[in-house]
Order: C-alpha cells, then sequence, then structure tokens
C-alpha cells in the first residue's frame, strides 16, 4: 500500500519549492494567480467531507421487519455477521442532494482576490530585492575591507605582475588595481590611490621611452 505521508499533497501555495516554481513555470501559471488561489482557500476552506457518527438505536428502529428477519438468518447461516456485513445488507439509497459535492472553485471566486494577489506579489518581490541587493553590497563591503587592509600585498602583487611585461602579467596587474581602487574608493581615499599608482607606473613608462 502507498504511503501517502510521503507526499507532501497538502502546498502551501504561499511558500512554493524548487520543483513547483518549476512546474508553474512550465505551464505559464502567472504567481499572482497562485497566490490569489492561496487566498481564496484561506478565506473559503474547501469542503469537507460529511461523516456522520453511526447511531446504532436508529439504524435498528429504521429496519423493516423483512430486514431484520434476512440479518437473522444470516448470522445463524454463517454462524456471525459483522457490523460491515450488516450495513451492506441493509444500505439504502441516499436522496438528501444536499449532500452532493461540486466544483465551488469557479473563475468568479477567484477573480476579486487577484488584483490583490498581484499587489501582494509585488510587494513581496520588492522586498525580495532590496533584501538581495542589501546582502550583496554588505558582502562587497566586506570583500573590499579585506583588500583595504592587505592593500600593501595587492599592491606588490600588481607590481609583480606588472613586472612580468606580458600581456596575461598586464591582465592580473589590471585586475589587482581594479580591486585596489574599489577598496580605496570605499574608503574616501582615491587620492592616496592615484599617488600609489603614479608610483608603480612610472618605471613602466621610462622604460618605454627609452
Amino acid at each position: 500500500m502507498m504511503n501517502l505521508k510521503r507526499y507532501p499533497y497538502h502546498f502551501d501555495f504561499d511558500q512554493l519549492s524548487e520543483g513547483l516554481l518549476a512546474f508553474s513555470a512550465l505551464y505559464d501559471a502567472p504567481l499572482a494567480l497562485v497566490k490569489a488561489l492561496a487566498m481564496v482557500l484561506n478565506a473559503k476552506p474547501s469542503h469537507q467531507a460529511k461523516r456522520a457518527q453511526f447511531q446504532f438505536d436508529a439504524w435498528l428502529h429504521n429496519l423493516t421487519e423483512a430486514e431484520k428477519n434476512t440479518l437473522l438468518r444470516t448470522l445463524f447461516e454463517q454462524g456471525q455477521l459483522t457490523r460491515h456485513q450488516a450495513l451492506a445488507m441493509t444500505q439504502k439509497t441516499s436522496t438528501n442532494k444536499d449532500e452532493a459535492y461540486q466544483y465551488w472553485l469557479t473563475p468568479d471566486v477567484i477573480t476579486p482576490y487577484i488584483e490583490q494577489a498581484q499587489s501582494q506579489l509585488q510587494q513581496e518581490q520588492a522586498e525580495a530585492l532590496a533584501k538581495k541587493l542589501a546582502i550583496e553590497k554588505a558582502e562587497k563591503e566586506k570583500a573590499l575591507s579585506e583588500i583595504y587592509s592587505q592593500r600593501e600585498r595587492r599592491w606588490q602583487q600588481a607590481q609583480e605582475q606588472a613586472n612580468r611585461t606580458c600581456a596575461s602579467g598586464y591582465d592580473e596587474a589590471s585586475r589587482y588595481l581594479h580591486q585596489l581602487f574599489e577598496a580605496y574608493q570605499f574608503k574616501g581615499d582615491v587620492a592616496a590611490f592615484e599617488q600609489r599608482l603614479s608610483d608603480l607606473l612610472r618605471p613602466i613608462i621610462v622604460v618605454k621611452r627609452c
């Protein structure tokens, strides 16, 4: 028998997994519509199955004499009679139309929530983007602070690469210099960077003139 507890069939439409997001993208289902669905389900929970409690006295009282005789005859013939067997033998077709289930999730039900869902989704996306940018900014500033604290070593590495006097060496030196410029700029010390850069380039310029 399949163990249904292993499968996430109670979906949280506000927290879609990567798989559900991929499924949504594959079938071009707008996320705003998914959020609107979540809002509808929160406001109007789906129908619950009716599970009336079995009342033995009421059931016995409603049995006809023919049904009682049938149950007694079966009991004597088989030597036993389970509750499920007895109910199956005396089951009557229900004519209560109120118990019939109908499709209640229609476009008319979900449409009023779409605009609100779209607005919430845009706000959430803006907040997520702002959070992402803040994290990236903090990581960038941390990296620049580390470069600035190690600037002497970085200048030395840039000098070593430039001294190789080849294309790859100049590329590496340029990369170090770009990192150093960003670090000095972050610390508000661009003048110091320009002075160190001038000192670094002076020997190279002299060599080229010679």
